[in-house]
């Protein structure tokens, strides 16, 4: 199994965070689910083998082969079908908007086919060049080339920019109110611009980075108690509730009664964590 990630290109750093890259020939029908929880950032990914299937309600649903993950607010469990090869460009908060016209709050929690978003001729012309190529990063600079065509730099939202950035450097713990008396405009205002550019609310967005914070500060060695403190929840069935809403597990399950994976060892090193959260892999 490997994995790799790499930098886009300059004129997409602005929008992309990260390019991730994940290839296992093998497959292990009994291989554990993936269980995959709120980061606050949007996912495009490109499957050269076979597709994964996310478990819902016990049945498995195939995902589709070039795909549009949206903002999540629940966690989702997913799993290979067969041979591994995937190409995830994992966008900032804002990254998505200036690259569509669709409304970006209506890709949440979905896993949108991306013929559905950009046209199937679009999307079925960069399939059949990915599938063709044999080299990873032809297949990167093919989607890279595929993004540039559809960026529109003039709906980058500098205002919505800055407030994610605050709402993260404050483990989520900002008054909404008072940012937007300070730029005077209403809360309503400010809401409906954050929810169009990032899909989901200031404040779900705030109690998700919260939840991020809370994991990182965990894995760090911290106990449950300081970081309910520290994070800003106001009690102890506060922090377990939204625990357990964002990750399907009361704290004390997590990490607890979870055997760490070759995806889960990959992606929790510090080195591989994201720069702008601290995303944990359970």
């Amino acid at each position: 199994m490997g994995y790799k990630k790499l930098l886009p290109s300059k004129i997409l750093q602005p929008y992309v965070e990260s390019i991730w890259i994940q290839e296992d020939l093998s497959f292990d029908p009994d291989y554990p689910a993936t269980r995959i929880i709120p980061t606050n950032k949007i996912d495009l990914i490109f499957y050269y083998h076979e597709p994964f299937a996310e478990n819902v309600n016990g049945a498995k649903e195939i995902i589709p082969l070039n795909v549009l993950h949206g903002q999540q607010t629940r966690p989702m469990h997913v799993s290979a079908t067969g041979k591994t090869g995937i190409i995830i460009f994992s966008f900032y908060p804002w990254g998505l908007y200036p690259f569509t016209d669709e409304p970006i709050n209506e890709f949440v929690d979905k896993s949108v086919d991306m013929s559905l978003i950009f046209g199937s001729n679009v999307i079925n012309e960069l399939h059949s060049r990915i599938l063709e190529s044999k080299c990873n990063l032809n297949r990167v600079n093919l989607i890279e080339e595929f993004l540039i065509k559809l960026l529109n730099e003039n709906k980058r939202d500098y205002f919505i920019t800055n407030l994610v950035n605050q709402i993260n450097n404050s483990n989520g713990n900002i008054n909404i109110s008072e940012v937007a008396r300070l730029n005077k405009m209403s809360r309503r205002n400010l809401q409906r611009r954050f929810t169009k550019t990032i899909g989901i609310t200031p404040k779900k967005f705030a109690d998700i980075i919260r939840f991020q914070k809370a994991l990182f500060y965990k894995k760090s060695g911290y106990n449950w108690s300081d970081i309910a403190e520290f994070c800003g929840y106001y009690d102890q069935p506060h922090f377990i509730k939204e625990m357990k809403n964002f990750t399907g597990l009361t704290p004390d399950k997590i990490f607890s009664n979870i055997q760490p994976t070759r995806l889960m060892n990959y992606f929790n090193k510090p080195k591989a964590l994201s720069h702008f959260y601290n995303t944990i892999y359970l």
